[in-house]
C-alpha cells in the first residue's frame, strides 16, 4: 500500500521553520519522498540557515537531497559553487553531486551530467554522482555503461590515492547499480572482476558475491 503524505503544506512549512533541527529535518526528507515541489522555496530558505552552522552538516545533507529530489533549480548556482569546491571526503559535497544529477538530466537514463562529474570530481562528488546509478536503480544504454565504466577506470588513480580507511569507495556504487546490469556483458564482468581482486573492494563484506548474484547493495 501507497505511503500517504499525512501532513499538509501549511504543517511542513511550519516544521521547517521549527527551532529543533528533527523537526526541520523531518520536514525536509517528507518533501523529498513525497516530491511537495510548492515547498521549493521555503526548504531553500531553510537550507540556506542551516548552511551557516557548520555543525548542522546532518540537517544541510537530508535539505539538499530533497531539493535534489524535487529538482528546485533555483539553488543551482550555490550547489555549483560546491562543486567547484570540489572537497575530497565530505558528504554535504556528496549529496550536492547527487542532486545536481538529478536536477540536470533530462531523463532518467541521461548519464551527461554524471560523466560531468566523474570528468572534473575529487572522492565526494565521484561518490554522490555514482550513488545516482544506485539509488535510482539506472539501467543506461550499453554504450552508457561502457562509458561509465572507462570514465571510472580514468579515476582509479586517484580514488585509491584519495580514498583512507573509514571513507567510502565511490566505485561501490557503480557496483551496486551493475547488480542490475547485464553481467553477461564482457566489460561489465572485467570490471566486476577487476574490482574483486582490489585490495579494498576484495575486502568488502560480501560486496561482490551480492553483485554478481544480482543483489542490490545500496539503497537511498
Amino acid at each position: 500500500m501507497a505511503k500517504v503524505l499525512k501532513e499538509s503544506t501549511a504543517d511542513l512549512r511550519v516544521l521547517l521553520n521549527s527551532t529543533k533541527a528533527p523537526e526541520r529535518r523531518k520536514a525536509a526528507k517528507l518533501i523529498g519522498e513525497f516530491r511537495v515541489v510548492d515547498l521549493g522555496d521555503s526548504l531553500y530558505q531553510a537550507y540556506l540557515k542551516e548552511s551557516k552552522n557548520s555543525k548542522a552538516w546532518e540537517s544541510q545533507c537530508i535539505m539538499i537531497k530533497a531539493i535534489g529530489k524535487i529538482k528546485y533549480k533555483n539553488v543551482l548556482p550555490h550547489l555549483e559553487r560546491i562543486l567547484e569546491e570540489n572537497q575530497v571526503d565530505d558528504m554535504i559535497t556528496h549529496e550536492v553531486a547527487l542532486a545536481y544529477v538529478r536536477m540536470n538530466r533530462k531523463s532518467i537514463k541521461d548519464i551527461s551530467p554524471i560523466i560531468k562529474l566523474l570528468k572534473e570530481g575529487n572522492l565526494s562528488v565521484l561518490s554522490g554522482a555514482l550513488a545516482v546509478l544506485a539509488f535510482d536503480d539506472i539501467i543506461p544504454e550499453k554504450e552508457d555503461m561502457y562509458t561509465i565504466i572507462d570514465a571510472v577506470n580514468l579515476k582509479q588513480t586517484l580514488i585509491k590515492e584519495q580514498h583512507e580507511v573509514g571513507s567510502f569507495d565511490p566505485r561501490e556504487y557503480l557496483l551496486s547499480a551493475m547488480s542490475k546490469w547485464d553481467k553477461k556483458d564482457p566489460k561489465i564482468s572485467s570490471f566486476i572482476e577487476e574490482c574483486s581482486k582490489d585490495e579494498y573492494l576484495g575486502k568488502r563484506h560480501d560486496l561482490i558475491e551480492k553483485v554478481k548474484k544480482g543483489k542490490k547493495v545500496y539503497a537511498e
